[in-house]
């Protein structure tokens, strides 16, 4: 899922999203991998986005942006490439067998769900969605980009809690990108501490990508 307005209105929203086949529905063993990175404008009228991918073992079908929640399937709302069997609406682009595709998408876009309260058209009440790209065999890839931008949110408010109050915080994390937001690391293995490294040149949360 991912939300329009989570940065606020007048700023560019980044998403970005991972994609492996575990997160699919049901999970695959695939090798193949890619990423989606979108930029809403400030006016939350159109999407400039890049989706890369590699490793697939079938023939790329087409690739879009599924709404749906986390752990389920759902209709199409946002058409990112397609192929000669399956070509999308008028001006979708081709998707490579592996590369990126690169695309600005608007509200004339937007092909519903209708019947879930997203109306083709309107690209203000598209509110969240799941970046699937299909093949001809079982090893789909699909990102949610709602655990990465909440996730972000979450440390957005502790972060600000920390720096604003002086509260001390502890995250307990296996993600060493979310440890670069800290003044202190503490290292354990095996129940003990391993080692504590202090942090000089600690990062905002916006600052983190993964």
């Amino acid at each position: 899922m991912m939300t329009w307005t989570a940065m606020g209105q007048g700023k560019t929203k980044n998403l970005r999203a991972r994609l492996s086949g575990y997160q699919e529905v049901p999970a695959v063993s695939t090798e193949g991998s890619g990423e989606f990175r979108g930029r809403i404008d400030p006016r939350d009228t159109e999407m400039a986005y890049d989706l890369s991918y590699s490793g697939l073992r079938g023939n790329v079908t087409m690739a879009h942006i599924h709404f749906a929640n986390t752990g389920t399937n759902g209709p199409i709302m946002i058409w990112l490439c397609g192929t000669a069997t399956n070509p999308g609406p008028a001006g979708t682009p081709t998707c490579p067998q592996q590369g990126t595709v690169s695309r600005t998408v608007s509200a004339a876009d937007v092909i519903g769900p209708a019947g879930q309260g997203i109306p083709p058209g309107d690209f203000a009440q598209a509110g969240g969605g799941a970046v699937v790209i299909h093949g001809d065999v079982l090893d789909k890839g699909r990102g949610r980009l709602a655990r990465a931008q909440a996730g972000k949110l979450v440390l957005e408010v502790l972060d600000s809690v920390n720096r604003t109050v002086g509260t001390t915080t502890a995250v307990i994390t296996h993600n060493v990108v979310i440890a670069a937001m800290a003044d202190r690391v503490i290292h354990f293995s095996d129940g003990r501490i391993h080692s504590i490294d202090s942090n000089a040149s600690r990062k905002s949360p916006r600052e983190l990508s993964w």
